[in-house]
């Protein structure tokens, strides 16, 4: 339902895939947040309701185009 998903809490994670980000990741999906794990590796976060995106945030140009391809 349209109304759920406005009301949808969100978070993107940083290096988001393994070690201290990837149990951030974990943690905030067990919280209910639909979680992004963004991170430099090429590897998916092992939490399948984590989506893993591979991206170096120290390209500004690339976390752009993460955040363009997802809509607003």
């Amino acid at each position: 339902m349209a109304t759920d998903v406005a009301r949808a809490r969100v978070a993107v994670v940083t290096g988001g895939v393994q070690g201290i980000g990837g149990a951030t990741s974990s943690l905030l999906a067990d919280r209910g947040y639909v979680v992004c794990a963004l991170d430099i590796v090429n590897e998916s976060h092992p939490d399948p309701r984590v989506q893993s995106i591979r991206c170096d945030v120290t390209d500004s140009a690339a976390v752009e185009q993460v955040f363009a391809a997802r809509g607003p």
